[in-house]
């Protein structure tokens, strides 16, 4: 129909949170978190900063565009939303970065509408409720190079 606008939906392409522990690394908290997500020709690369005596998530970010430097990504609005009530905004720069905050624990959307009557919508909800999880360095009953199992020592002989 004429006036709406089409939706390109990025999925997920790389988490920093799946990444393997170095050995002998029992845990991995961590005050941030690197995302990649793919919509189209655009890659939105985002960094999830987490301050655990604060409510708030810091985001910062760039969308960049396979079609090169005469993309439309410079100067575009840039807002997170929650339900139907946006959270943050700002405008990207001129190369398409930007940085903003808003309230952890929402199901938080990014959206970026550009100039060809689409917006690319992120699902920053997802990055959210992983982070609620917790996660490990190591999957349970696996023995390290250092000769670590579900945290006892073996000696070696």
């Amino acid at each position: 129909r004429p006036g709406r606008l089409a939706t390109l939906l990025a999925t997920l392409s790389f988490d920093s949170s799946q990444m393997p522990a170095v050995a002998g690394v029992r845990s991995l908290e961590s005050s941030s978190r690197h995302a990649l997500f793919q919509a189209g020709t655009f890659d939105i690369d985002v960094r999830l900063e987490y301050d655990q005596h604060s409510p708030r998530v810091g985001l910062v970010g760039q969308i960049a565009s396979h079609e090169g430097p005469s993309s439309p990504v410079a100067r575009v609005p840039v807002t997170v939303s929650a339900g139907n009530a946006i959270v943050a905004r700002t405008i990207a720069n001129d190369f398409g970065e930007f940085q903003l905050q808003y309230e952890r624990g929402q199901q938080a959307t990014l959206r970026v509408p550009l100039e060809r009557g689409t917006v690319i919508e992120v699902p920053l909800g997802q990055l959210e409720a992983s982070a609620k999880k917790g996660r490990t360095g190591r999957r349970a009953g696996t023995t390290s190079e250092a000769g670590v199992r579900r945290g006892t020592r073996t000696r070696r002989k």
